[in-house]
């Protein structure tokens, strides 16, 4: 009995918490608004339209070049929400329950590697949709699967890929030597 209640405990504890840290996440009191495109809808709060733009016309050009390298399109729109909320310059990217990237989106600094280049914006962008198109990618039974039973964990084996496969692609493309972009160029990286 108490195995079976720990079990049940565990499972509603790993189902529920996607949704428990969903409203954690961003600030409810802002106004929020969404800009879409053909591939992305852009979530931003109110005073960040301009970023916003920005950030849809980078991320249409990073599919149009990764895209067919993956030979893969997510299906439906990819969210990718700008959040000032935190003082870093990241982001972070998940296939599953639904295709986001999440952009923090404060000004790069020199502990972070992205500090010796103009285009942090862009690369992190590459970054997060190199990870979203490994994670999403899918062929054979996990596709027909998602198919037929919609977005299930199990359906996504690019998200069990080893941590040193998924960051070393990612940055691998996000680094462009001939105009100083990216992680891979970066001396503070390579120390």
């Amino acid at each position: 009995m108490v195995q079976r209640a720990a079990l049940l405990f565990g499972l509603l504890s790993v189902l529920l918490f996607p949704v428990a840290q969903a409203g954690l996440s961003y600030d409810a009191r802002l106004d929020w608004k969404t800009v879409t495109s053909r591939h992305f809808a852009v979530h931003y709060h109110e005073g960040e339209e301009a970023l916003a733009e920005m950030t849809i016309a980078i991320a249409e050009r990073v599919h149009a070049k990764l895209s067919p390298l993956f030979q893969w399109t997510p299906a439906g729109l990819t969210d990718i929400v700008l959040s000032d909320q935190v003082d870093f310059h990241n982001g972070s990217a998940t296939a599953f329950p639904a295709n986001r990237i999440t952009l923090y989106t404060s000004t790069p600094d020199e502990v972070e590697g992205l500090e010796d280049h103009a285009g942090a914006l862009e690369t992190v962008i590459t970054h997060e949709y190199v990870h979203l198109l490994q994670m999403d990618k899918a062929s054979g039974a996990p596709w027909v699967l998602r198919q037929i039973f919609g977005r299930f964990l199990l359906f996504f084996p690019g998200m069990l890929q080893p941590a040193w496969l998924l960051e070393g692609l990612a940055t691998y493309y996000e680094t462009d030597p001939t105009r100083a972009i990216g992680r891979g160029q970066s001396s503070y990286f390579a120390m």
